[in-house]
């Protein structure tokens, strides 16, 4: 019998960059990140058959996708529709690239005010980015490391 107990590995320069689904778990739990799938499959779940597709054909949109750099910002009155909007916008991103797609979700609602701060925003697209093609980017398993396995994940670990 087989047990898979490190699934990630990487190869970066030359060299194998090889990581257990423990220590993936660890990077993870460490980064401690805003969880924005959650908004996003409530989202998804609400939405009906057709719902945003009026944006997709925007100019607006459009120009935005051929420009293919820079943010996507939406806002709006609370209840206003802006995460099933986005929701809309993320699957049709993910149909053209599913593995450079990042987002945030803003979501006052949330009582520990995290996913509305900067730094939430910032984990949040770190570890969707750092974890992309389901294994993690070597720098950050390196800046985990050098942070004693442990410390916060601020901006400056000695």
């Amino acid at each position: 019998m087989f047990m898979a107990i490190a699934s990630n590995f990487e190869i970066h320069g030359g060299h194998f960059t090889v990581m257990s689904n423990d220590e993936e778990k660890q990077i993870r739990d460490w980064l401690n990140a805003p969880n924005c799938y959650i908004n996003f499959t409530s989202a998804a779940d609400k939405k009906a058959v057709g719902t945003g597709k009026w944006i997709l054909n925007h100019r607006q949109y459009i120009k935005w996708i051929e420009k293919r750099c820079g943010i996507l910002w939406i806002q709006g009155k609370a209840g206003s529709g802006k995460t099933v909007l986005s929701t809309s916008i993320i699957d049709h991103l993910s149909t053209m690239a599913p593995n450079a797609t990042w987002f945030h979700y803003f979501d006052s609602r949330d009582n520990s005010g995290f996913k509305s701060s900067y730094r939430g925003f910032l984990l949040s697209i770190l570890e969707q980015i750092a974890f992309n093609q389901q294994h993690i980017h070597a720098a950050l398993k390196t800046l985990y490391e050098n942070c004693k396995r442990g410390d916060d994940p601020g901006i400056y670990c000695p």
